[in-house]
């Protein structure tokens, strides 16, 4: 009877002391995911993550020749992404 006892206090000691570990380390990873996103706001747009220095070169954007529509869109572009209007070739 007292072996008995003794083995459900230890299983629920485990259980309770496993589930405030668990706690503890699903706060944890909250804590680095939301520091990992106040990080990725506080560093400049384009900035290279491994450095920390910032982009210098961006290729030119074609602007859709369209009065309508004025898309920006990439260099490599053959049609507007907005509009379809033939850009080039």
């Amino acid at each position: 009877m007292v072996l008995g006892e003794a083995m459900m206090f230890l299983w629920g000691g485990g259980l309770l002391l496993l589930g405030i570990i668990g706690f503890f380390a699903v706060l944890l990873g909250a804590v680095a995911r939301i520091f990992r996103f106040v990080l990725r706001i506080a560093t400049p747009c384009g900035a290279d993550r491994r450095t920390g220095t910032a982009a210098v070169h961006r290729p030119p954007a074609v602007v859709c020749g369209n009065p309508r529509c004025g898309h920006t869109n990439r260099v490599d572009a053959r049609f507007c992404a907005r509009c379809g209007v033939r850009i080039r070739g």
